[in-house]
């Protein structure tokens, strides 16, 4: 068996081309999945600006309802976004949260609005939706945060 019952972790080194990985392929495999873990987005949230309602949820520490940071209302195309101070891993690890930017997109394209996102600090970032004319709006946003 290649892999083992473990599949596809632990990863056994030494063996033979089909069973097991040489050090260099162990170590290439080990930097790429770091790689990946600082790269991709720390949380993506899709919702409403004008009911609140979140229509999707996912982040490094989990998905859905449960592990939502705190959306506060601050008037018609308004709102903050802020996350807890840490969170934990599968492992309970405690890992700060330490945002560095955030991208914001309207959910329906091609309409005259626009979603600005602003970091305002290490954990928290404030979107502004406006229509065609300028004026704020509430609109469907996706919010992606690194």
């Amino acid at each position: 068996m290649a892999l083992g019952g473990f599949a596809p972790l632990p990863l056994p080194l030494g063996g033979t081309a089909l069973d097991g990985l040489t050090a260099e392929q162990h170590a290439r495999l080990a930097a790429d999945l770091a790689a990946c873990v600082r790269t991709i987005p720390f949380a993506v949230l899709v919702f409403n600006m004008a009911t609140g309602v979140v229509i999707g949820y996912t982040a490094q520490y989990g998905i859905g309802t449960s592990a939502l940071p705190t959306r506060v209302d601050n008037g018609v195309g308004d709102w903050t976004i802020q996350w807890e101070p840490s969170y934990l891993d599968e492992y309970e690890n405690a890992y700060p949260v330490n945002l560095k930017y955030a991208t914001a997109t309207p959910v329906t394209l091609g309409t005259a609005r626009i979603v600005v996102a602003n970091m305002v600090d290490r954990r928290t970032v404030r979107l502004n939706g406006f229509d065609s004319a300028g004026a704020p709006s509430d609109i469907s946003v996706v919010l992606v945060v690194y």
